[in-house]
């Protein structure tokens, strides 16, 4: 009896993902473009998409139902439940790196790091949109070293990997060293663009300072002394401040410039 056919039932399943709002329309279903491990995906949605302050990236588990119309498939985003305690690393996709594995390095790196309010707080950075989409993308110099697409990333993973494993800090100070390692030219994300050129005369140094100001003021209400250790020592005032400040800003200093070092010895002529 046609009557009782059963149509079989929709499969839908959820994701941590990022959302960003590509379109929307009154009267429309909005295009959104979701960001999870496995890759960015877009798909349409007829509910309100979520929205994050501009210093933060939308976090949320989506519900998504895959849909064939016609000869072609398409996503309806069914469900979007906000939830700022997400962990950014498990968001990025695993293609976002210019570079390949890079993406899984700094999973690694991220996840070397067992201090729950410092571990917070690295997640905090990489949910600040400029972190989270061209930390990846963005060159690491404009005229000088790894001056190059996907060469930010190259430079700040290769000298946390060589904190982590130099054998003269203690757990606390490699904890603090792979951190700043991996944070300490984001001020350049913002220097590099085409409206922030004028931030070039402040020093990326102190713009990454500034931009990271919510991140570390959240840092500051868990652990006070580590949040102070990372403003000194992204402002440049560690050689003030002893040990182990000393320790984790000298050791930094060394391997950013073997770093840069290495990479123009590998690329003298290469045109910027």
């Amino acid at each position: 009896n046609s009557m009782e056919a059963r149509l079989p039932a929709p499969h839908c399943h959820e994701l941590a993902a990022a959302v960003d709002t590509v379109a929307a329309e009154a009267g429309a279903p909005a295009r959104v473009r979701i960001f999870h491990a496995n890759g960015p995906t877009d798909a349409w949605s007829w509910i309100a998409p979520p929205t994050a302050p501009p210093t933060r990236i939308a976090k949320c588990r989506v519900t998504i139902l895959p849909l064939d119309v016609g000869d072609q498939s398409t996503q309806l985003a069914m469900r979007f439940e906000p939830d700022d305690a997400l962990d950014a690393f498990e968001l990025i996709p695993d293609g976002f790196g210019h570079s390949e594995g890079i993406v899984f390095r700094t999973r690694d790196l991220a996840d070397a790091i067992q201090t729950p309010p410092l571990r917070r707080f690295l997640s905090d950075v990489f949910s600040i949109p400029h972190v989270f989409h061209w930390f990846w993308t963005s060159p690491a110099s404009q005229h000088h070293h790894h001056a190059y697409r996907g060469g930010l990333a190259d430079h700040s993973v290769e000298v946390a990997e060589n904190v982590l494993n130099a054998p003269s800090l203690a757990a606390m100070e490699r904890e603090l060293g792979v951190v700043f390692a991996l944070i300490h030219d984001l001020g350049k994300l913002w220097c590099y663009e085409e409206t922030g050129r004028h931030l070039l005369a402040m020093g990326h140094e102190l713009v990454a300072l500034d931009r990271l100001h919510e991140p570390l003021e959240a840092l500051a209400r868990e652990w006070p002394d580590g949040a102070v250790a990372l403003r000194a020592l992204l402002a440049g005032v560690w050689k003030q401040r002893g040990k182990p400040i000393l320790a984790v800003g000298k050791l930094v200093q060394a391997y950013d410039q073997a770093s840069a070092e290495r990479d123009l010895a590998r690329q003298p002529k290469h045109r910027h």
